[in-house]
């Protein structure tokens, strides 16, 4: 991401969970995201490893992501495809791709799904809406996402559309 001006400044800190229990100071985890913004291209590789930010060592949690077609014409012509760097489609708007339709279901909002190895919980809009976003985390809460490339493709032809994207890191001790 070298170069690339729509990186929003990494390290400042979201949320901080400070706790005294027992009169003892218990975690200091922190939540850092990583934005970036208005991408037109039809093609993006989000990388999710370990990082430094502000000295402190921080772990890839959630990878999370948004395109928005411009024109409400042109919607159902514009899709998103998620798949990782072993080449499995977790999202997409065809059969072969684990997830190809909107999570969203009395009671649950992910699908649960096993991408090398790994259960991802991947909540999903669903194709053919102006807004399509998608988000990917380990179904157990103390496990991170792999060090790996997430190849995102977004499927169109001229139509005009931005995608957005945020990597959540937890700093861990």
């Amino acid at each position: 991401s070298t170069g690339n001006p729509n990186v929003s400044i990494p390290g400042k800190p979201a949320i901080t969970d400070d706790k005294f229990e027992n009169g003892y100071f218990t975690s200091n985890v922190k939540t850092i995201i990583e934005k970036v913004n208005r991408i037109s291209d039809n093609l993006i590789s989000i990388s999710t490893q370990n990082k430094i930010i502000d000295e402190q060592s921080v772990k890839p949690r959630v990878v999370s992501g948004s395109m928005i077609t411009m024109s409400k014409d042109n919607q159902s012509n514009v899709n998103l495809r998620v798949v990782s760097e072993s080449g499995i489609c977790i999202i997409g708007s065809t059969d072969e791709c684990l997830v190809s339709e909107s999570t969203r279901k009395p009671g649950q909002i992910f699908d649960v799904v096993e991408v090398d190895g790994l259960n991802l919980n991947v909540r999903y809009t669903g194709p053919d809406v102006r807004l399509e976003k998608f988000s990917i985390l380990p179904e157990s809460s103390d496990e991170f996402l792999p060090d790996t490339n997430w190849n995102i493709e977004v499927i169109k032809d001229n139509e005009i559309s931005r995608f957005y994207y945020k990597l959540t890191y937890k700093t861990f001790q």
